[in-house]
């Protein structure tokens, strides 16, 4: 059984396409395990008519021609799978995250609610 995570506009009367790139995530493309099998199909409103299945690991290493039913191709004109490093990969790679904070108790900067303060919430202020 196999989910659908993307599907394209209609064609007609048009026995070869191009479709323009399309970018998804790899969990939402193949829950994020490279040896799932994947299903690209051609359908008419009402029915499948052709199919190949691949892996998205097939696809990294080159394999850019899948053969189909009845002797049909479908040609991946190219594949990238792009990591983007969340910040728990930065933190498990050796960054270091640094925090300063501080917080002011003095009430030598006057009444928040008085513009004159420094801390003044109702419009420009020094610190701003």
């Amino acid at each position: 059984m196999y989910g659908r995570v993307y599907q394209s506009g209609f064609f007609y009367n048009n026995r070869t396409h191009t479709n323009v790139a399309q970018q998804m995530s790899l969990t939402a493309l193949c829950n994020s395990n490279e040896n799932t099998n994947i299903k690209f199909s051609i359908c008419t409103a009402n029915s499948e008519v052709n199919s190949v299945i691949t892996t998205v690991a097939e696809l990294r290493n080159g394999k850019k021609i899948l053969e189909g039913q009845r002797g049909s191709r479908f040609e991946m004109v190219t594949f990238d799978v792009v990591e983007k490093p969340t910040f728990v990969d930065y933190l498990r790679s050796g960054w270091a995250v640094s925090l300063v904070a501080a917080i002011d108790y003095t009430a030598s900067n006057g009444n928040p609610s008085s513009p004159s303060s420094l801390h003044y919430l109702g419009g420009n202020n020094q610190y701003e």
